[in-house]
């Protein structure tokens, strides 16, 4: 998976209790993103 600039966006906003929402077309990488940065 290539380092994408948005992952550590999006891992600041979800330790701090905030909410996020991931959407867009299909077979994007949307769950792989979020299995990346939850691990």
């Amino acid at each position: 998976m290539l380092n994408r600039l948005i992952k550590e966006q999006i891992k600041g906003k979800l330790f701090k209790g905030k909410v996020v929402i991931l959407y867009g077309a299909r077979q994007v990488g949307k769950t792989t993103l979020v299995k990346e940065i939850l691990k």
